[in-house]
């Protein structure tokens, strides 16, 4: 077997130190790289789960703006307890359109569309309509109790169910990306395992 002269291996020498330090180079990026996608990846997940939260906060907030209503109905019959539920109501309603439009913000940060926006504007026309149905409304009178309920029975429903319908997609949504982040993971990490075991085995050869 012939001897390598001295020249010859040092630039043996070299190139294997160069294949060395470009493995670790190699791996060095792969290690940042996938931090990174790991990290932008997590961020979105997360800006979509507070969008699902902010639906489901909506969601109760209105809840509670429809029950404060029917108190008002069954209950205001006294000067005293129309004007605390009436009170109530009011409240409820501002923090029902305060987390819908947190709701649009969480959208928009999350990238998902406008749709939320449908919403606002439903809420605000739902609003009007239910002040027209106490404008009849009559507590010395109890019948005005059927009036009113006739003239706004059903209306909040459409919206309740549109915003179940949201928070339940957007959660649906959120655990479809998170898979897909799993499988990019796995294929990032089986495609960085194949290139460190073929740039340590051209070394080691």
């Amino acid at each position: 077997m012939p001897r390598l002269s001295a020249s010859s291996f040092s630039r043996l020498a070299a190139a294997l130190c160069l294949l060395v330090l470009g493995a670790n180079l190699y791996l060095l990026f792969a290690l940042k790289t996938t931090h990174q996608a790991a990290a932008e990846h997590l961020e979105r997940i997360h800006q979509i789960h507070q969008a699902v939260a902010n639906a489901r906060e909506a969601q109760v907030a209105f809840k509670n703006q429809v029950h404060e209503w029917k108190n008002i109905l069954l209950r205001g019959q006294n000067p005293e307890d129309f004007a605390h539920h009436q009170t109530a109501f009011a409240s409820a309603e501002t923090d029902a359109r305060a987390k819908l439009h947190a709701l649009t913000r969480s959208f928009a940060a999350a990238d998902l569309g406008d749709l939320p926006q449908d919403f606002v504007t439903a809420h605000s026309n739902l609003a009007e309509r239910y002040r027209e149905g106490l404008a009849r409304y009559d507590g010395k009178d109890p019948g005005t109790i059927f009036e009113v309920d006739r003239h706004i029975r059903g209306i909040d429903r459409n919206l309740h169910d549109q915003i179940d319908l949201l928070a339940s997609s957007t959660e649906a949504r959120a655990n479809d990306l998170f898979h897909s982040i799993k499988l990019d993971a796995a294929q990032r990490r089986n495609f960085h395992t194949f290139i460190s075991w073929l740039l340590s085995g051209v070394t080691v050869f």
